[in-house]
């Protein structure tokens, strides 16, 4: 079994393909919807993308910032960073979908990681 994107979303953007963030300071959540390959149904895994800035102010504040589920970029380029993620999802295969999912999940944080 193999993994896929099937779509992204983010609910602090509207437009993925078009926005630009006003200042390299930015932090927005970014849900991976993968699912197996040539099938229907995803679930979510989700990333924080932040831009260098805004990494840089964290560690000003705090001195500590865990990097768990989140992807520093230098500047937002939608196309290089969905097609980076598309690559990623790609490259994970295993027997099953939990496997999958549970190795997807060091990636972005799986909606079903903590359900009982």
């Amino acid at each position: 079994m193999q993994a896929e994107v099937k779509y992204f979303h983010s609910p602090d953007v509207e437009n993925l393909d078009t926005w630009l963030p006003s200042s390299p300071d930015f932090s927005i959540l970014l849900q991976v919807m993968v699912g197996p390959v040539g099938s229907d149904g995803e679930e979510s895994f989700d990333i924080l993308v932040c831009g260098s800035a805004w990494l840089a102010r964290q560690l000003r504040l705090t001195g500590i910032f865990d990097g768990n589920h989140c992807l520093v970029v230098e500047h937002f380029d939608w196309y290089a960073l969905s097609s980076y993620l598309e690559q990623r999802v790609s490259e994970v295969s295993a027997p099953t979908w939990d496997e999958i999912a549970l190795s997807l999940s060091q990636l972005g944080k799986w909606e079903f990681s903590d359900y009982r």
